[in-house]
């Protein structure tokens, strides 16, 4: 499935507001230097309610350190295997907390910091976020709704939803390659529940991606930071940061990025008599438009065949104001339009 990429030059958002509702943030600055927890079997928590899962059941993979100009930092160490494996650090309990929300937040905003570390020209590792329905095992896949992984010899960031085709909520990866060696990105993630969507934004770089779920999008359990090798020889150990997590509750996702998409897509003319053209400047193919009155009845319905100009006959609509919704492989976009 084709995915388009959508660059930002500035979200912004005033004159809209979004009520938001922390359920758990974590800077790391308040814990001790030194290693997360003390149970590498992930069955006991350690500081701040992490659980430490390592492959070779010791405790070193998983530390708090200092980070010049940053306070402390999480540190997740790569597995020193020739084998294909991983170190999972995970944070359960996020159904829980999104259960105790404020009734009306049902769109559920992740976001953190990692630094793309050094150059791997060798790419014998990879390190990624996984957000998992189940709090019990981290590392099967077919439990993760959502999975965004960094290759540091390419600069990649691979971001899935989900990598099991046909399990909940499938999507082809989108690759991201505009990250530089030694930098920290944020990345924010919208689950909007009521709507069936997911929003990536990468604010540093001008990138927001929308999926539409086809299938029910599941609640997130756990939150698991994963490290890995791939099984090439020899291996090494690779160090990858986090810093500054932040799990909320909103009550929408922000209305600039919502118009930012929408901004894509030309609706003309609008007033119209009979047939109204909808297209747009990123090449983005339209598979469906589907018209709405005021009160949110569907009145009309058409499929079109992925392109990226049509036209839609509306003449037999009495006068008034309609809204499009404009179906495309990646989102559904609302335009409004005026039938004279």
């Amino acid at each position: 499935m084709k995915k388009t990429v959508l660059f930002l030059a500035t979200l912004l958002l005033t004159g809209y507001f979004v009520t938001a509702q922390v359920l758990y943030s974590e800077n790391f600055d308040n814990l001790t230097l030194g290693n997360v927890g003390t149970d590498p079997t992930g069955q006991t928590p350690g500081q701040s309610g992490w659980h430490t899962r390592s492959y070779d059941q010791s405790n070193n993979y998983f530390k708090i350190v200092s980070e010049p100009g940053r306070g402390k930092v999480i540190e997740l160490i790569t597995p020193q295997s020739q084998n294909i494996t991983h170190n999972a650090l995970q944070k359960r309990g996020v159904d829980t907390l999104w259960n105790n929300r404020t009734p009306g937040n049902d769109v559920l905003k992740i976001e953190y910091d990692f630094f793309t570390g050094p150059y791997n020209v060798d790419k014998r590792s990879i390190y990624a976020l996984y957000m998992s329905i189940n709090n019990d095992d981290p590392l099967n896949p077919t439990n993760n709704i959502i999975h965004i992984g960094y290759a540091p010899n390419t600069g990649v960031l691979n971001i899935t939803a989900n990598a099991v085709a046909g399990s909940f909520y499938y999507i082809s990866t989108q690759q991201l390659s505009a990250f530089t060696d030694n930098t920290w990105v944020r990345l924010i993630v919208y689950i909007d529940y009521p709507n069936q969507k997911i929003y990536f934004s990468l604010p540093s770089i001008g990138v927001l991606m929308v999926h539409d779920a086809p299938n029910v999008i599941p609640p997130v359990n756990s939150l698991l930071f994963i490290a890995g090798t791939n099984g090439l020889t020899p291996s090494f150990l690779s160090f990858y940061k986090f810093d500054n997590f932040v799990v909320s509750a909103v009550n929408t996702v922000p209305l600039s990025t919502q118009s930012f998409i929408s901004s894509k897509f030309n609706v003309f003319p609008n007033p119209v008599n009979d047939v109204v053209t909808i297209t747009n400047n990123e090449n983005i193919n339209i598979e469906q438009v589907e018209v709405f009155d005021v009160s949110g009845k569907a009145i009309q319905s058409q499929a079109f065949n992925n392109d990226n100009e049509v036209q839609l006959n509306i003449k037999d609509l009495a006068s008034g104001t309609y809204m499009l919704h404009i179906k495309t492989a990646e989102s559904t976009v609302v335009k409004k339009v005026i039938k004279k």
